[in-house]
């Protein structure tokens, strides 16, 4: 995947928790959107404990059952759907 742009944002004014929103160059371009959580060990050094993402379709679904939520009056939203495949990891070389 090359990627068209980035644009990152922090959360916290320590810059230990970010926002990111990327896009793709491909044929139907896409955007992902990301957590990054890091716990400082020093002055300029950060470790990066946390990283989660989202692709733009699956926030979209997300928001609609949180809205569709609401509009019923509860106060659980919908259940989740099923967890997909198992991450395939790169082999070490």
């Amino acid at each position: 995947m090359r990627l068209a742009g980035r644009e990152r944002a922090a959360l916290s004014p320590d810059t230990t928790a970010y926002l990111s929103r990327e896009s793709s160059l491909a044929e139907t371009p896409f955007h992902r959107w990301a957590v990054q959580v890091s716990v400082p060990l020093s002055e300029k050094r950060h470790r990066w404990i946390w990283n989660a993402s989202i692709d733009e379709q699956h926030r979209l679904q997300h928001l609609r059952r949180l809205e569709s939520a609401q509009r019923t009056g509860t106060d659980t939203p919908a259940p989740a759907p099923p967890p997909a495949a198992p991450a395939r990891h790169k082999r070490h070389r």
